[in-house]
């Protein structure tokens, strides 16, 4: 079953890559091979000098979902959500607070959510839809 979910997972990860590459938010990355890995929902893409002092400014829960996503952003900003093909499947505005959204209209999969702040990307961070 892992072997099965790193084979369908590779593509995605490469997709990923070079989707989040396009918008300068994350050095390369590579999975080689045999190599072991692990989801760390915590593991975000900064954009240096982008994000307020006094550590994250998005929380996105419970990773994987599914049924609903609750986010908590902290200020004004915008969040995107995209596909790891870089199609925008929503858009959030927030002015502070938490919101929940259904993900019963998202297939399942990998899913980034972007938060721009004052016009600029702040943070992405990913998510995982399962069914």
């Amino acid at each position: 079953m892992r072997t099965l979910l790193l084979i369908l997972a590779l593509p995605a990860l490469m997709c990923a890559q070079v989707y989040l590459e396009a918008f300068g938010q994350t050095l390369p990355f590579t999975l080689a091979a045999g190599s072991h890995s692990h989801w760390d929902p915590a593991v975000a893409v900064e954009q240096a000098g982008a994000l307020p002092a006094g550590g994250p400014v998005m929380t996105l829960y419970p990773n994987p979902a599914r049924t609903a996503i609750v986010i908590t952003v902290q200020g004004k900003g915008k969040v995107d959500l995209f596909t790891v093909a870089g199609k925008k499947v929503r858009s959030l505005e927030f002015s502070g607070g938490k919101t929940s959204l259904t993900a019963d209209n998202l297939v399942s999969g990998i899913y980034f959510a972007r938060l721009s702040m004052k016009g600029r990307a702040a943070l992405t961070t990913r998510f995982l839809v399962v069914r």
